[in-house]
């Protein structure tokens, strides 16, 4: 996961940037498929400082799991199949 915060300053810049490049490599349809996978994995989060502040907080400090964060978890891991190399 990506977390990108933005200034007010930042936020008038990058309007104007180019929003992509081009990345041309040859690889191994293995180093491929695990490129692909990461990349449908991979999020990115517009925050405000704020909202930055709160999560940086939420990570600093979690509260502790509950009932229901438990099973979602369970639920999860049974049915996700996760890479690890």
């Amino acid at each position: 996961m990506f977390i990108w915060i933005k200034n007010a300053d930042e936020i008038m810049a990058t309007n104007t940037e180019r929003k992509e490049t081009r990345l041309v490599a040859r690889i191994s349809t293995e180093i491929q498929e695990i490129i692909q996978i990461a990349t449908e994995q991979t999020e990115t989060l517009h925050l405000s400082m704020k909202g930055a502040d709160a999560l940086l907080a939420a990570l600093e400090n979690p509260p502790k799991a509950n009932s229901k964060l438990l099973k979602a978890a369970k639920h999860y891991k049974d049915r996700v199949n996760v890479y690890n190399p």
